[in-house]
């Protein structure tokens, strides 16, 4: 048997390629396909002798096809062109094995999920009492079955978390066997967890909390050794107390993690993490997914010639993520620094890293909220002779009057995922929403499943 090459990771396709290779194998019959569960393709067909030969197809590992029913050697290796991934979810859950719910926070996301799993969303009533405490009620049984809660971290981002914590606190008194919290947009995650500096970098060591004991101390015998020694504390108080160093900055991302936990969550999916080791503060499993791939889909499908573009990163923390896509586009990249001064007074000063002269430019960014960076470095592209300036962002949320600092910004078209709600944000003409609810499906799929989730969290893949 030839090695097969597969325009497009969709069993259409892929079954009409296998057609052509087998009318080669047998002339007289076409394979008959008489299995397809969670991307695992069993095929039957004559060979030249008139017996069946069943060719197992399985799509998780690695694309190979074997001859036989079982894990045999490979006959031929399937060669993804376009992977579009996603679309195959042609495994279900289990309904029976599986509960799925949202929160308040994305119903539509949640409801999109479940259509591309084949499950209905589980029933479950969500309410507050009169004093706008959160009321949730699972209306059906949980017991011995893996529970799946989604809820973004948008909107009134409190309420939203606390009415998490309290799902996934009823599912676990009702004996939920494992539950898993799929969070597309991470609350609290960009706020550090450790105290810093005004000058925008932390700190590692703490100031002594008391000073050392020296014979300095006591070489003025007059002088009462106990005052001396106040003195001394109270100096090292001052210390801590200055600018350098801000002990009372709440660590808010472990205080998160371990809500989450001790709640009875047993696992967390989320996406685009503002900071990775923000998964660090876990005592459970973390699945960061990475929408880097539907990105470089949305660029190479809706972005005319953008081989020519650059991708611009709006500031340093961003400049991994940017030249991946850009290296495995093969497009130019530039990055928009930004120079931070001593003082916090001073403005920082923004600088432009590449060139963009008469060239489109894409910008990519994790975050926009106040949007305030990417419509700063997107004037600064115009007026170093950008012509055309989009940008793509991975969790849109838009705060406050950001929406309308887009509108009058330099960016031409800005595209967001739907990790968050965007519905009233596609108001404006320049928001376009890339969906991310097949790639939450897939993994979740695949966790129900306990497949490997490389596939979706690696970013050296190209899952385009």
């Amino acid at each position: 048997m030839s090695d097969i090459v597969v325009p497009g990771f969709k069993s259409s396709e892929l079954i009409a390629e296998l057609d052509k290779v087998f009318a080669a194998y047998s002339a007289d019959e076409k394979a008959k396909l008489v299995k397809q569960v969670n991307g695992v393709f069993q095929f039957v067909i004559k060979n030249a002798e008139g017996k069946e030969e069943v060719f197992t197809i399985d799509c998780k590992k690695e694309g190979t096809v074997v001859r036989g029913k079982g894990p045999v050697k490979a006959d031929a290796i399937i060669t993804i062109g376009d992977k579009d991934f996603v679309e195959l979810a042609e495994g279900k859950l289990n309904g029976q094995k599986a509960y799925m719910s949202g929160g308040s926070s994305h119903p539509e996301l949640t409801a999109s999920v479940c259509r591309r799993l084949g499950i209905p969303p589980g029933q479950a009533k969500l309410s507050k009492f009169s004093n706008h405490e959160t009321s949730v009620e699972i209306k059906e049984s949980v017991r011995e079955r893996d529970v799946y809660i989604i809820q973004s971290g948008c909107g009134n981002v409190n309420d939203n978390l606390v009415e998490l914590l309290v799902m996934i606190n009823g599912a676990k008194t009702a004996s939920a066997k494992r539950i898993t919290a799929v969070i597309p947009h991470f609350p609290y995650s960009r706020q550090p967890d450790v105290p810093y500096k005004t000058s925008g970098a932390p700190l590692a060591s703490l100031p002594p909390a008391t000073p050392k004991y020296t014979s300095n101390t006591t070489t003025d015998q007059q002088q009462d050794v106990g005052k001396q020694l106040a003195r001394k504390l109270v100096e090292a108080e001052k210390k801590k107390l200055t600018p350098e160093y801000r002990p009372w900055v709440a660590r808010s991302g472990t205080l998160i993690a371990d809500l989450l936990t001790c709640a009875g969550a047993d696992h967390i999916i989320t996406m685009d993490l503002h900071d990775a080791q923000f998964q660090g503060f876990f005592d459970c499993p973390v699945d960061n997914l990475v929408s880097r791939a539907l990105m470089m889909k949305y660029i190479r499908h809706h972005i005319p010639n953008f081989q020519q573009a650059v991708i611009v990163s709006p500031d340093a923390g961003g400049a991994k993520r940017a030249t991946a896509i850009a290296e495995k586009l093969c497009m130019d990249f530039a990055l928009v620094h930004k120079e931070r001064r001593q003082k916090i007074t001073q403005k920082k000063d923004l600088m432009l890293v590449g060139d963009v002269r008469g060239k489109e430019c894409i910008l990519v960014d994790d975050i926009a909220d106040t949007s305030y960076t990417i419509t700063k470095a997107a004037r600064m592209l115009r007026d170093h002779g950008a012509l055309k300036i989009y940008a793509i962002v991975s969790h849109a949320l838009l705060s406050a009057n950001a929406l309308e600092n887009v509108d009058a910004s330099a960016i031409d078209q800005l595209i967001v995922s739907n990790s968050v709600p965007q519905l009233q944000h596609l108001s404006s003409p320049k928001i376009k929403v890339f969906d991310v609810a097949p790639l939450f499906a897939e993994a979740i799929r695949r966790s129900h499943y306990g497949e490997s989730m490389s596939l979706l969290l690696n970013p050296r893949y190209d899952l385009d």
